[in-house]
């Protein structure tokens, strides 16, 4: 994804306030999509969330739901996984992590996880 032009203008603290807010818009707009049962858009939108910030756990979080919703378990496993890894404390992490494993029938991986 490429930096508007302006972007350059705002210093090393402007860039990180300015990546916080198009993640967190991002994610909004993501959520909003499934929400309204649009799993695919949502996919896409929490997609270029990522790419705007890489270890934003929520973003992993709520791209794990996306893909549990189409059933896409091993993308669903990995958000999920990665979202525990950068929150260990995140309960939706561990939540999604855990529908994923039991969706693909590994019942007592999925235990551990909730």
């Amino acid at each position: 994804m490429q930096s508007p032009p302006w972007y350059d203008h705002f210093g090393s603290i402007g860039k990180l306030l300015l990546t916080a807010h198009e993640s967190e818009t991002l994610n909004r707009l993501g959520y909003e999509a499934l929400t309204a049962g649009d799993a695919e858009r949502a996919v896409a939108i929490f997609a270029q969330a990522i790419l705007v910030d890489p270890r934003d756990p929520h973003t992993h979080v709520n791209i794990a739901a996306a893909y549990l919703a189409l059933e896409r378990l091993g993308e669903a496993r990995s958000h999920a996984q990665r979202a525990a890894m950068l929150a260990p404390s995140m309960p939706e992490a561990h939540h999604n992590l855990g529908n994923a494993l039991f969706a693909a029938g590994d019942a007592d991986a999925a235990l551990a996880s909730f």
